[in-house]
């Protein structure tokens, strides 16, 4: 705990130190750009990039358009060098935007207007709902244009928190894999109301955890069918749009959770790194998640508090503020296509624990996964065994577990005790894994990851070995040193 204390306070001293040389950065850009674009690299780790000579033109061009802005807007907002400052304006929309404006408007006139349940909402002067526990930490969608699945998962996780109490990273992956069927296109762009009607049929979404993010380089998966069937950890009963063109209904929804939003991402916006935003585009290429609301001291100017999916160095560490009151549709057209989900129940369905990455194996809801067989310096696992105890914890005979507070096992007694020697219980027997080696890929494509087909066969070839194998039994009291994943 000492040395993640350590190494935390250690990033936030390169992380001040990094900001605070900023200015120093633009001012040595303009002097003399080599130097700067050198100690740039080194700052963000692209010594090896390639096409350094033409990421260098960019990065000047970069440097003249920040400073020519900040002169301009400066006493509002501010621009800066950021990871961003050696791509042009053309390849950044393409790979970090994704919100499909056509898209949405086709969608608003096939189904028409939704209730609106927060009409008689009376807002407070300032909600900021992080500080209410209701919004995840900043992710990143990298070189992908799935803004859409992460603006829609902030949604649901924030109204999850908000009926449950739970605060759950949900899995964007999901989205960017499985929800092509309403319309959205994973890195190709979508919309966020597909996406909460998506989450509605499937019967919920899977866990950040279990079915983590893969698409920053600019291509998705292929749609896990065993994860799609049974990992609904969260659920919603459906969507709403807020009214549009109506800043004070968006103010009054944003008030009762966080709300879906698509806006005009602007070249400036590549660069921003704090303040309120004040001018802005009026097209919209981009899906944040509005958290809050309130005013900035400095300026006066009332503000939307948004999260963006850039990462946690742009911008407010990962956040950006966006002026109200603006215009009926609000400043970069933030009123015109919010919506949010819509949750009743308190609770979630009971989930079974996925025991792989690809939803092989698989323990009932409440047991633990446990591997009986590691492969490969612990880096894979051959077979796997539930333990029905939660946050069980395995025997070194592979066929028993312990409980969480009593981890050290005794396999000549059978017993698990406390580490202080406190508590001693017997210990648990294992069941086998139900092991499913079929859907794992999309049955719409019968060749989809052929290399995930060959995986399964391998796997399934050594799993068979292994059950019919009796390896020998270690004797003796061991704290169990093997991973075990819940």
């Amino acid at each position: 705990m000492a040395r993640l204390a350590l190494l935390a306070l250690l990033c936030c001293v390169v992380a001040a130190a990094a900001r605070e040389a900023q200015p120093n950065l633009l001012s040595l850009a303009k002097t003399n750009p080599h130097a700067a674009f050198t100690s740039w690299l080194r700052q963000h780790g692209k010594e090896n990039e390639r096409n350094l000579g033409a990421r260098f033109e960019t990065f000047k061009k970069n440097v003249d358009f920040i400073h020519s802005y900040n002169a301009q807007h400066g006493a509002s907002h501010q621009l800066e060098l950021n990871e961003y400052a050696d791509m042009s304006w053309d390849v950044f929309a393409r790979t970090r935007l994704g919100f499909d404006a056509t898209k949405r408007a086709e969608s608003l006139r096939s189904r028409g207007p939704t209730p609106f349940r927060h009409a008689n909402a009376n807002p407070p002067a300032a909600v900021d709902w992080r500080e209410k526990g209701a919004v995840t930490g900043v992710k990143n969608q990298g070189a992908c244009g799935s803004c859409w699945a992460f603006s829609a998962t902030g949604a649901v996780e924030g109204i999850n928190k908000i009926k449950t109490g739970e605060l759950v990273s949900l899995s964007e992956q999901q989205l960017v894999d499985c929800d092509t069927v309403t319309g959205n296109a994973g890195c190709g762009g979508g919309l966020m109301d597909w996406a909460f009607e998506y989450i509605k049929n499937n019967g919920g979404i899977d866990t950040e955890d279990d079915w983590g993010y893969y698409s920053g380089w600019g291509f998705g998966t292929w749609c896990n069918k065993r994860k799609l069937s049974d990992r609904h950890a969260v659920t919603i009963d459906g969507y709403e749009d807020v009214p549009k063109n109506d800043e004070y209904a968006l103010k009054q929804a944003i008030s009762q959770q966080p709300v879906a939003v698509g806006i005009c991402a602007s070249p400036a916006m590549q660069f921003y790194s704090g303040g309120v935003i004040d001018t802005c585009c009026d097209e919209l290429n981009h899906g944040v998640l509005a958290v809050g609301y309130g005013t900035d001291e400095a300026t006066g100017h009332p503000y939307y508090l948004i999260k963006n999916s850039w990462g946690g160095s742009w911008g407010e560490k990962g956040f950006f503020r966006l002026k109200y009151g603006t215009s009926k549709e609000g400043l970069c057209g933030i009123a015109t296509t919010a919506s949010y989900p819509v949750k009743k129940s308190a609770t979630n369905p009971a989930v079974p624990s996925m025991c792989d990455p690809f939803g092989w194996a698989e323990c009932p809801a409440g047991a633990t996964c446990s591997c009986s067989w590691p492969f490969f310096f612990n880096l894979f696992c051959i077979r796997h065994d539930c333990c029905p105890l939660r946050g069980g914890v395995g025997c070194a005979d592979n066929s028993h577990c312990c409980p969480a507070d009593a981890p050290v096992c005794d396999t000549q007694a059978g017993t698990c005790s406390s580490t202080d020697g406190s508590k001693t219980v017997q210990w648990t027997a294992k069941n086998p894994a139900d092991y499913d080696f079929t859907g794992s890929s999309s049955s719409s494509d019968k060749n989809a990851a052929p290399s995930v087909s060959e995986m399964a066969r391998i796997y399934r070839s050594m799993h068979k070995m292994q059950m019919m194998s009796n390896p020998q039994k270690p004797q003796g009291i061991q704290q169990q040193q093997q991973q075990v994943q819940e």
